[in-house]
Parts: structure tokens; sequence; C-alpha cells
């Protein structure tokens, strides 16, 4: 489970400092009741952990982002995954999507 840190502090089990600040220890990430207890002492906020379309290997993910997704959903996932795993595959789909679907469609026939 993952966690935001909100104030900053050293974590007893493996001794390395979480601060708001940093760049790498910003999040705290461990099992559901370690956070709870640092939750319970006010230095972390659970995140909440949602079903998403960017869960999964990248071929997953791919597979999972379509052009019926509005463009929208589709500017959201490309910001979630950029602050997250921010995996250069997946955010190249999305933007191909997006692209996609920002073209008229090519017109047929003549």
């Amino acid at each position: 489970m993952k966690a935001k840190v909100i104030k900053r502090f050293r974590d007893k089990e493996t001794k390395q400092v979480f601060s708001p600040k940093s760049k790498d220890y910003s999040v705290y990430e461990g099992s559901e009741d370690r956070v709870k207890e640092i939750a319970s002492k006010g230095y972390v906020e659970a995140l909440e952990e949602e079903s998403s379309f960017l869960d999964g290997n990248v071929n997953e993910v791919k597979g999972n982002i379509t052009s019926d997704l509005s463009g929208e959903e589709l500017q959201d996932l490309l910001q979630k995954e950029t602050e997250g795993k921010d995996r250069t595959g997946v955010k190249t789909h999305i933007e191909d999507v997006l692209k996609e679907k920002e073209q008229p469609p090519d017109e047929e026939g003549e």
C-alpha cells in the first residue's frame, strides 16, 4: 500500500528517512498495517488505490487504453502515468490515441 508523506520521519523498520520535500522518498510504500500505524501518528496520508486502466504491464495497459475513452479521460490517465510509474511506452501510446482522436476521420469514397 502506498501513502503520501506529509511530515518528515525515519521508518523504524528500514531506517530510511522520508520527507514530503524529497524527490525519491515523498511516497511511503509498505504493508497496509504499517501504513495505518504511521498514518495514525500523522506522518503519512494513505493514497486511495483504485483499479485503473494503468494497472498491469505496458502491453496490458496499451490493450486497456483505446479511442473509446474521452479526451479528458485520456489526459487524466496521461497525468496519472507521468506522476506514477512514468513508463515511456504507456505515455507514448496515450499520446498517440489522443492524436488519433483529434484528427478528423478520413473521408472515403472519392
